[in-house]
């Protein structure tokens, strides 16, 4: 990381950059059976050079938004780019009209908790969002439920 480049690039995904956001929420044990190239519209990107070191999604139902997927490299963990990703979504939910943002964590409640999330019951889940993919097949009941409210909260 001392290469004089230290400070990654936030940008939209690409579809051409599939392969490697495929390689890195595999890596991370996240699911990706319900995304593919054509998919990644919604999704941010950090890059050190030509290299993705960083991701978050977002899943848009009317005024809510579903936060998915963030992943740090390794080597990327511990330098502020995992809140600088969440909050660039933050912003574009924002500008889109999402009021709302939730997402499903397995051990990263304590992370959110530091960025305005709170644990939310899961049976207070919007209709929505309940819906989704994420909610209803590919994350475990026992992934926390959490919410964070974006015109009370300082992005």
């Amino acid at each position: 990381m001392n290469s004089g480049r230290n400070d990654p690039v936030v940008r939209s995904a690409r579809a051409a950059d599939w392969n490697d956001v495929s390689k890195l929420l595999g890596d991370a044990g996240l699911p990706t059976d319900d995304l593919g190239p054509e998919l990644l519209e919604h999704f941010l990107i950090a890059e050190l050079g030509d290299e993705i070191v960083g991701l978050v999604g977002l899943e848009t139902y009317d005024s809510k938004g579903l936060l998915r997927s963030l992943v740090i490299t390794s080597r990327s963990r511990s330098t502020g780019l995992g809140k600088k990703l969440v909050s660039a979504l933050e912003a574009a939910a924002q500008a889109a009209g999402i009021k709302d943002l939730w997402l499903l964590t397995i051990d990263a409640e304590g992370y959110f908790a530091t960025l305005g999330y709170i644990i939310v019951a899961r049976d207070a889940v919007p209709e929505a969002i309940r819906l989704s993919d994420e909610f209803a097949e590919l994350c475990p009941d026992s992934a926390h439920l959490m919410m964070k409210d974006l015109h009370t909260s300082e992005s």
